[in-house]
């Protein structure tokens, strides 16, 4: 993305154990404009000033990426993480995210998944803790405004070359502007 976009700044915000090595990754090849802020945001939530006293301008328009990160969250924890994102995001600001789509049963899963792989993530500590659905999704996320979902059929048919690939379905791609 550097070579893309030569004029922005990154930041990678991450639970301080898992960006430790994302640091020293990056230490050894030529890495410029990304910033790390280290916060463990199941415990301690977005810290924004920490954000800004890394550099961060929230009077600047920025483009928000959480990738299989919210479903890991209860959904006050989603909820102040959104907020903290509104607050921090200038006129212009975008957020990419997924989102685990909320079953009829309530369930927060994905389509095909087994009883097996919940216990698995229950044992590693990682069990799916919240979800919606997309048509909730609006009212959870404001001030943000949904721009677009894309689910595994979008997915699809943006890459003719994932014709024959599983893809699963479960998890939504949800772009939200301010």
């Amino acid at each position: 993305m550097q070579c893309e976009f030569p004029a922005a700044q990154f930041w990678e915000i991450d639970h301080p154990a898992t960006q430790r090595y994302k640091v020293r990754a990056c230490s050894e090849i030529e890495v410029q404009r990304l910033h790390f802020v280290a916060i463990d945001l199941g415990a301690a939530g977005l810290d924004g000033d920490a954000l800004i006293g890394s550099g961060f301008d929230p009077a600047k328009p920025t483009f928000w990426v959480a990738e299989g990160l919210l479903m890991y969250f209860t959904a006050d924890i989603v909820s102040s993480l959104i907020n903290t994102l509104s607050s921090l995001s200038a006129a212009g600001s975008q957020f990419a995210f997924t989102f685990m789509e909320q079953l009829r049963d309530d369930h927060i899963r994905f389509d095909s998944q087994t009883k097996l792989v919940d216990y698995w993530l229950r044992i590693r500590g990682e069990p799916f803790l919240w979800g919606s659905t997309q048509s909730e999704l609006g009212k959870i996320i404001r001030p943000w405004r949904v721009n677009r979902f894309f689910d595994h059929n979008d997915l699809r048919e943006m890459a003719s070359d994932l014709s024959d690939e599983v893809i699963a379905k479960g998890e939504v791609i949800c772009l939200a502007a301010i």
